[in-house]
């Protein structure tokens, strides 16, 4: 029997925007312009920083890694994406990898850094 892989409510206790970054044209000069969008509003998530072993480790493979972001499953997160506002305030996490616990899409646990404001 497989095990089941759910998250408590009640760790979810951030709201943030899931944003991706999209072309919005051209500029003045020719050149293709960029602009954060809104993927999905108000996720429910976990921001927990990591500890000093885990950040250790994790800089290895990721040297701007400074937090983990637990949710429920959302499709097509990449980590060409991040986290703002709500219960971050004026913070951004870059997402630098992405987990499906298990591949059962109902975890993403995501590997982040704090990117300079």
């Amino acid at each position: 029997m497989p095990k089941s892989v759910s998250i408590a409510s009640g760790r979810l206790r951030h709201k943030a925007n899931l944003q991706s970054l999209q072309g919005t044209g051209k500029g003045t000069r020719g050149q293709s312009t960029r602009a954060w969008t809104n993927y999905a509003a108000n996720v429910p998530c976990e921001v927990s920083p990591l500890s000093g072993r885990e950040r250790e480790i994790a800089n290895q493979l990721f040297p701007t890694a400074t937090h983990r972001v637990t949710c429920r499953y959302v499709a097509g997160v990449s980590p060409k994406m991040r986290f703002t506002g709500l219960s971050l305030g004026s913070r951004a996490l870059n997402i630098e990898q992405v987990v499906n616990v298990d591949e059962l899409n109902r975890v993403l646990v995501m590997t982040c850094g704090e990117a300079a404001t």
